[in-house]
């Protein structure tokens, strides 16, 4: 039995058809933990059976650690949803050595924005 590595990512917020794309992404810490590399099933808090990001993935990582979703690549957020009313994630480019945020996280208000008019 394998432990989970939750994140706060769901593969949903990335991609919607997860069994084209999970297993190709690259699960990266963002710096080395005093942790032990172990083999994670990395999933987001969604408790469904196809939230996963990674199966048997071989982390150094531990609670509150950083964790980087590479290779999303250009659809990334165009294929993304709001499934179970969670915002969209930001969205980041490295260009050479620098990081710069292209698209702020949605945020609840960002969901209901159409729908606001109609609220009692």
């Amino acid at each position: 039995h394998r432990p989970f590595l939750l994140i706060q990512l769901t593969i949903f917020l990335l991609f919607f058809n997860t069994s084209i794309y999970a297993e190709k992404l690259k699960i990266t810490p963002v710096k080395k933990s005093k942790a032990k590399n172990k083999i994670y099933d990395v999933v987001g808090p969604v408790c469904e059976s196809a939230d996963f990001l990674g199966k048997d993935r071989e982390l150094n990582a531990s609670a509150g650690d950083l964790i980087v979703i590479e290779d999303v690549g250009a659809y990334g957020f165009s294929l993304s949803s709001n499934y179970n009313s969670r915002p969209r994630i930001a969205e980041y480019i490295l260009l050479e050595d620098e990081i710069k945020l292209i698209r702020s996280r949605e945020d609840f208000s960002n969901l209901i924005l159409d729908e606001s008019d109609l609220m009692i």
